[in-house]
């Protein structure tokens, strides 16, 4: 309340609850605060939207993304293509067959 109040507006916020079943709750919000003519906080109007299921989806292109990096990482077979002179001129790590 003393953001929103400060800053006028909170757009597109995350915040992470816990249910009573102990599950997370991702929520984004948009609010604001509601001033009477005087300056003085007659309330706040705002909407709290669940986005639980798109972090979880979010997360798992992560993850699907970063999986061949690091099966590439792990791997001890390098190819290091040179020029003429023998000088590296990059190293890809192959994943293991």
């Amino acid at each position: 309340m003393r953001r929103v109040e400060s800053e006028g507006a909170l757009r597109n916020e995350e915040y992470i609850f816990r249910r009573k079943d102990g599950s997370m709750l991702v929520v984004m919000e948009s609010s604001r605060v509601v001033r009477d003519p005087l300056g003085r906080v007659t309330g706040y109007e705002g909407t709290l939207t669940d986005i639980t299921e798109r972090k979880k989806a979010e997360t798992a292109v992560f993850q699907a993304k970063s999986a061949p990096r690091s099966r590439c990482n792990r791997s001890a077979t390098r190819l290091s293509p040179s020029d003429s002179e023998g000088r590296i001129d990059y190293m890809i790590r192959s994943p293991k067959v």
